[in-house]
């Protein structure tokens, strides 16, 4: 689970009791809270379904990241046959 959500860009909770789902809750809403979303434009114009790494870097002292690892470039559409 814990590198499902890594590859995901995401984190995994573990309770370890019945009270600890609690605390996680307010974690997630902290998390949900905080959020930004980037868009991307790869300067590889090629549609061939390679996998591309991505690399996020932010100049600011105690800020965390977490994203994908990476992701699937498009393929190109079928072509038709007559």
């Amino acid at each position: 689970m814990k590198a499902l959500a890594q590859e995901a860009g995401a984190r995994a909770f573990f309770p370890a009791n019945i009270k600890e789902p609690a605390g996680v809750y307010g974690k997630i809403a902290d998390e949900l809270a905080n959020q930004y979303l980037l868009g991307y434009t790869s300067t590889t114009p090629h549609l061939d379904g390679a996998y591309r790494r991505v690399a996020m870097r932010v100049d600011r002292p105690g800020a965390r990241t977490r994203t994908r690892a990476g992701y699937f470039a498009s393929q190109p559409p079928p072509v038709a046959h007559r």
